[in-house]
């Protein structure tokens, strides 16, 4: 995982909602050609911390489109660190240059097409979450003392199964 400096947020909303706390932006390598980014986002008033990790992991769409930003904003604003994620092959994340885009990356018909026998599509949902989980531990000096995990559409199956899975 490479730590990345404060970049342009990708639209206004989001920039709202980096302004209104700390953010690092850590650029996770998922392997065969696939990168995810994910926001690391701290609350403000160090006071105000709970000492506890969301994760927040939108659909489809642009970040922060159907209330994904505002329900980081709710977390922050409540003392939680938010770990803001989006779909695999969407906007900022990045995937092989074979791989067509279409509306929403490839799609999900799209994405069954490139499972073989070293790779399975289904990695790109969920091998950023715990590499993510333990580079905000890192930067946060410890563990959390408790890590949720909420979404909307794609966002919500990946938080449901990847609960499931723990």
């Amino acid at each position: 995982v490479t730590v990345l400096p404060r970049n342009p947020p990708p639209n206004t909303r989001m920039a709202a909602l980096e302004n209104t706390s700390k953010c690092r932006v850590f650029d996770i390598d998922m392997g065969h050609g696939f990168n995810s980014v994910v926001r690391y986002l701290r609350p403000s008033n160090a006071v105000s911390r709970q000492n506890r990790l969301m994760i927040v992991h939108q659909g489809h769409g642009d970040p922060g489109d159907n209330g994904t930003d505002i329900a980081a904003l709710r977390f922050l604003s409540n003392g939680f660190d938010v770990l803001f994620c989006a779909m695999p092959m969407s906007r900022e994340n990045r995937w092989p240059s074979h791989i067509k885009f279409c509306q929403d990356g490839c799609g999900h018909e799209g994405m069954a097409g490139l499972e073989n026998a070293g790779f399975n599509p289904l990695e790109l949902f969920f091998n950023h979450l715990p590499t993510a989980i333990r580079t905000a531990q890192k930067l946060h000096q410890g563990d959390f003392s408790d890590i949720s995990i909420c979404g909307i559409s794609g966002g919500a199956w990946t938080a449901t199964l990847y609960a499931a899975l723990d």
